[in-house]
């Protein structure tokens, strides 16, 4: 059956991700309460490729917890189901790489919070849903924009000078 609380999971066998880093077993987390909670799963399947863990998934090896985006397309077709969906994964972090200097550009510092804040109140990449599934943010893309397209528009880089 499907698992209607947390500790019904313990009954449930997942696909397990695999930190290539360490070796070890990323447990599952929720956000319960404000507070996160980690969950450990049994499972006899292990990767460390995103595309493979949700292709098992997919293919009934067990269950996953995989960030939303990329899970869409399978949750719509039917292929995949949501389980407890009152209670949300942790944020994932999102790094933003940039070549070091002594003083991190304006424009540089600008765009890497612009981005955050956009990933953020984004429920395809944050975990959370907004009551429509839809991203919103100031400046919502139209059909055919690129975000690229979208800072030049609104010259968001340039404002801070």
């Amino acid at each position: 059956g499907m698992p209607k609380t947390l500790e019904d999971l313990q009954a449930h066998h997942a696909v397990n991700y695999f930190s290539s880093r360490t070796g070890r077993t990323v447990d599952w987390d929720f956000v319960v309460d404000g507070a996160i909670t980690d969950v450990q799963m049994q499972g006899s399947v292990a990767v460390n490729d995103s595309d493979a863990y949700v292709a098992c998934g997919v293919k009934g090896f067990g269950l996953i917890q995989a960030a939303r985006f990329m899970v869409l397309p399978h949750l719509e077709s039917g292929e995949l189901v949501e389980v407890l969906p009152q209670w949300s994964p942790a944020p994932l972090a999102i790094n933003a790489l940039y070549l070091q200097n002594r003083h991190l550009s304006p424009k540089v510092r600008v765009f890497v919070d612009w981005v955050g804040e956009l990933f953020s109140a984004c429920p395809l990449l944050s975990g959370c849903r907004s009551a429509d599934g839809e991203c919103h943010f100031a400046g919502k893309l139209a059909p055919g924009h690129t975000l690229r397209k979208l800072v030049e528009e609104q010259n968001l880089a340039e404002r801070v000078f």
